[in-house]
């Protein structure tokens, strides 16, 4: 029976980009995690050859790592057919489907973000909420990654015929919807999370509700507990690393076909 590969047998890189270097808990554990869920399961469904791109921590630094397709692993040919036959309903018009679908959903989900703990809703509802809201984020990214941001990636590579110029420009509107504007609404509803908890005593600033992860944050909604222990312990423990750069790779090396990592850092490039 397939398994999926361990941590410690995948190259891992550093991420770039938009992505914290350096990310905190709450960082991590919601905005990082639904980006590596939302383009694992766009890429998926587009039959790219891998099976899900991860995030990890090395020494308190984002790294990523794309996890092998066992199906695409033993047979790439097929799988990268399968792959230029699903991609091309998002191909033959990427600005198409942006206007007609993609821009609309994903500016409901923006605002979802915008909506969320807003101030008539009770700590315990924001609580529940607080996986349905990293959800909404994945979801964001799986719809902009899958029509429009890796079409636009295979049209550069020549899988296609409509206009490049076009889809670019297209991917570029998606990403200031998606990334620019997506990513601070996020953050703001976010940090009405850390107002709730600074209202509780549970820190002392809005802001370090990004020192808890998404569990603790949640615990700390409804329980009311005292985190400032917590937050002060982290931050000290940040203050004392020494902010170099890891290596650009971890772990064992790969070749450079490797089917797992097919355009993905031209996919990851275009978001960044």
């Amino acid at each position: 029976m397939w398994q999926p590969t361990p941590d410690d047998q995948l190259s891992w890189f550093r991420s770039g980009g938009h992505l914290p270097a350096r990310p905190r808990p709450l960082q991590f554990s919601v905005p990082i995690e639904a980006f590596t869920f939302g383009l694992s399961r766009a890429l998926e469904s587009l039959y790219f050859p891998m099976y899900e791109l991860r995030a990890r921590l090395i020494d308190g630094e984002l790294y990523l790592a794309s996890s092998p397709s066992a199906m695409a692993e033993r047979d790439l040919t097929p799988q990268l057919r399968s792959m230029r036959d699903s991609g091309l309903r998002f191909t033959r018009s990427v600005r198409g489907i942006w206007d007609r679908a993609i821009k609309r959903e994903v500016e409901e989900y923006n605002d979802h973000m915008e909506a969320f703990a807003s101030p008539d809703t009770a700590d315990e509802e924001v609580a529940a909420g607080l996986v349905p809201l990293r959800r909404t984020r994945a979801n964001q990214w799986f719809a902009a990654t899958r029509a429009i941001v890796a079409p636009t990636v295979m049209l550069q590579r020549g899988i296609g015929d409509s206009s490049i110029d076009e889809a670019r420009a297209v991917a570029e509107e998606a990403l200031g919807t998606v990334r620019e504007r997506g990513g601070s609404l996020l953050d703001g509803a976010l940090l009405r999370v850390g107002e709730r908890l600074v209202r509780s005593g549970c820190i002392e600033r809005p802001e370090e509700v990004q020192w808890l992860d998404l569990q603790e944050t949640r615990e700390a909604l409804t329980s009311r507990l005292d985190r400032r222990q917590l937050v002060a312990t982290r931050q000290a423990e940040e203050a004392r690393q020494v902010p170099t750069s890891g290596p650009e790779q971890v772990g064992p090396a790969l070749p450079p076909d490797a089917p797992r990592m097919y355009m993905l850092r031209d996919i990851l490039d275009l978001i960044d």
